[in-house]
């Protein structure tokens, strides 16, 4: 860990990856980082920029790290990787929004299913409309969004 780095947004960097220069990089760089300036930290995936030399971190210029920032990094696991995909990736998010809501109108599906042979609570035939059509209404966005979410991501 050192605190003498600098963040520099690039637009040739890839989002989630931070670009350690190879002269002056420390030789047994991880594979993941988390850089953190204030209050601002993200967990990247590191590689090397060849033949580059100096104190300067290329980020993404969408990254959350203020541009030309002092930042301490620390090494990371591919968990802690994955954990900050999951909460600040658009696309991924998008993605496990919808499958929230497809597998919550799977499971108004599976208990009408599930009621028509062990009945437990007694409702009239327009409740039973009324929940199927609420199952569909939540699996048939549902699915979509997950669907647009994972286009998105392999476009990316």
């Amino acid at each position: 860990m050192e605190t003498d780095w600098m963040v520099v947004k690039n637009a040739e960097t890839k989002r989630f990856e931070a670009r350690f220069p190879e002269i002056t990089a420390p030789t047994d760089l991880p594979e993941y980082v988390s850089l953190s300036a204030g209050s601002a930290k993200e967990v990247l995936r590191s590689s090397r920029r060849f033949g580059a030399s100096g104190h300067q971190i290329f980020v993404s210029g969408s990254s959350l790290l203020p541009d030309r920032s002092k930042v301490t990094w620390n090494v990371a696991t591919l968990r802690n990787y994955r954990w900050h995909l999951l909460r600040h990736d658009k696309d991924t998010r998008l993605a496990l929004v919808g499958l929230f809501f497809a597998t919550a109108g799977i499971c108004v599906d599976a208990s009408l299913g599930v009621g028509k042979y062990l009945p437990v609570f007694p409702f009239s035939d327009g409740w039973l409309a009324a929940f199927s059509t609420l199952s569909y209404v939540l699996k048939i966005p549902g699915l979509m969004l997950a669907a647009v979410g994972v286009y998105r991501k392999q476009a990316s």
